[in-house]
Parts: structure tokens; C-alpha cells; sequence
């Protein structure tokens, strides 16, 4: 059946059904190479700017999203640096969120969410290697307008 399949593909036929495009379920920005950080102020100016790029992203797509998610990725006790250079290599993922009661992509409102769940999380920001901010339950910006 596969092979039958594989030939047909080689030689551009595909009777699949085409199905409509999914509902966009989340939003987010997520980095996980050359995050090295010094001292907290860099770890604020971090999620300030990841916070920016997320709100960006939803007003791009006329989205604003209830949930939002942080996760953070230490490298793991007693691991060594990683093989790629500045890579995140053996590591530990963590994650924190919170439901906020209206929609939003409101900047200030996301960086100021960000902050306390990455101050939850309670980590040596030297030890970070990767950050991720997400936001789900989406409405449609124009549904949600108003809510910060």
C-alpha cells in the first residue's frame, strides 16, 4: 500500500482529500541557542523583548490570547558545557502559566506576566538556556478588544 502510495507521489498524483487550514490553537516565540545570562537585569530585558515579539505576533494575526505560558529550559545539574557552541545542551524544562480572566495582547500586560511567572520558577539565571513564551485560548482581536 505504501509503495503504491510512494510511486503515485513520484510521479505527482495524490488523491488525498485537500482539508481546510487549522485554527491557529497557539501563539509564541521561543529561543533555545546563545541564551546566556549574566545577572537578573539580563534575564528581565530577555523576556521584555520575547514579550514584545509575542505581541507582535498576535497583532499580526488579529489574535489575543487568555493563557499565557512560560517555559525555561536550566541546564541540568552536573552537566557539562554542550557540544554545539552556545547550544542548550542536557538540560531540565520547566514551565509555568496562568488563565487571565479577558484576552490580551497587550505588551505591558504580557511583560508583566512574563515576570512573575519566570520570579515563580525561582532559577539561577545563569544556568538558563532557553526561553519560551506562548499564549492560547485565542479570540479574535476584535471579540477581545478592551481586555487587558
Amino acid at each position: 500500500k505504501i509503495s503504491n502510495m510512494l510511486w503515485n507521489y513520484c510521479r505527482g498524483i495524490d488523491h488525498s482529500v485537500v482539508e481546510a487550514v487549522q485554527e491557529t490553537k497557539s501563539v509564541g516565540a521561543e529561543v533555545n541557542w546563545g541564551v546566556r545570562f549574566n545577572e537578573n537585569k539580563d534575564a528581565d530585558n530577555f523576556l521584555v523583548n520575547l514579550s514584545r515579539e509575542v505581541s507582535l505576533r498576535l497583532q499580526g494575526c488579529g489574535l489575543q490570547g487568555r493563557t499565557i505560558t512560560l517555559k525555561v529550559k536550566t541546564r541540568r545539574k552536573g552537566a557539562g558545557e554542550p557540544l554545539k557552541f552556545m547550544g542548550c545542551g542536557d538540560c531540565e524544562t520547566m514551565s509555568r502559566s496562568t488563565t487571565m480572566t479577558g484576552a490580551t495582547d497587550n505588551l505591558v500586560t504580557l511583560q508583566r506576566i512574563a515576570r512573575q511567572l519566570f520570579a515563580a520558577l525561582h532559577v539561577d539565571v545563569k544556568e538558563v538556556r532557553g526561553v519560551g513564551l506562548k499564549m492560547s485560548k485565542l479570540e479574535h482581536a476584535d471579540l477581545g478588544r478592551g481586555a487587558h
